[in-house]
């Protein structure tokens, strides 16, 4: 459980899977986690486009209550870099989908660039033109032990977590500050068992430990998240015409690329 608690769910799935890991899977769980940390936050707001049209409900994305004192990681940018930028601001969940999509471009080149030069990754993958230009991710031996930790640390918490979640909710609590958003990596895990770590039972735990850093803190705020929802919305800003090298950098704020969902007059922010 050690090295799970040092790593964000982005460094563990690429130790998990090397070549297999999907730039759709390390968004989502990135996403994912920075919710559950409460980095971001989940908001709604109705609308309505014509007075006769029906009442509509939008999901936006907000600045979490964690977001100024939280040490951003590089892979992390492609959804935070709008929030640091402009606190208030207030971004429809599948723009922001989008601008992700957009600012981590190509998946080798954030690999490379965002995860790989990551101090939790260190040592545990093979550098070189040779492994760059051919697009493989290979272990070194160091990668290899840490494989199977993690391995090993999964299938404990697959078999464990959901007698935890049911008979002592508060060893699984503490299990999920530990390991944070790698929670969602567990095989077959129950959503809905989760859920039962209730905000009530967050609260009696975080006052009970003062000075406790749990780096967690309110865990509800990403019980609405649909992971459904942000396959699609992926899709549709993968298809937006706005390639992996087209100028959207990780850096750009909320620019985006004009008309591709970013803040360049969609309707997207606010």
């Amino acid at each position: 459980m050690e090295l799970l608690s040092t790593l964000t769910p982005a460094e563990t799935l690429l130790i998990q899977r090397q070549d297999d890991a999907g730039l759709r899977d390390i968004l989502k769980f990135t996403f994912m986690d920075l919710l559950l940390k409460r980095v971001l936050r989940i908001t709604y707001a109705k609308s309505k486009a014509h007075p006769r049209e029906r009442e509509r409900t939008n999901m936006y994305i907000v600045a979490g209550k964690n977001l100024e004192s939280y040490k951003a990681m590089p892979h992390e940018m492609v959804f935070l870099a709008p929030y640091i930028k402009s606190k208030t601001i207030r971004i429809l969940f599948k723009h922001l989908v989008t601008i992700g999509v957009q600012n981590a471009g190509d998946r080798l080149k954030f690999i490379n660039k965002h995860l790989l030069t990551s101090p939790g990754l260190e040592g545990h993958f093979k550098r070189g033109l040779p492994h760059f230009f051919l697009g493989r991710l290979r272990l070194t031996a160091s990668g290899t032990k840490a494989k199977q930790q993690i391995d090993g640390a999964m299938n404990q918490l697959e078999k464990e977590l959901p007698n935890l979640i049911h008979n002592d909710k508060r060893k699984a609590l503490e299990l999920l500050l530990t390991i944070k958003g790698n929670i969602f990596l567990i095989p077959n895990i129950d959503f809905d068992l989760l859920k039962q770590i209730d905000r009530h039972l967050m609260e009696e735990f975080e006052q009970q430990q003062k000075g406790f850093d749990s780096g967690c803190s309110g865990c509800g705020y990403w019980y609405d998240f649909d992971s459904g929802s942000f396959d699609s919305s992926y899709d549709s800003g993968h298809g937006s015409g706005c390639g992996g090298d087209s100028g959207c950098s990780g850096d750009s704020g909320c620019s985006g690329c004009s008309g591709c969902g970013g803040c360049s007059g969609c309707g997207g922010c606010s």
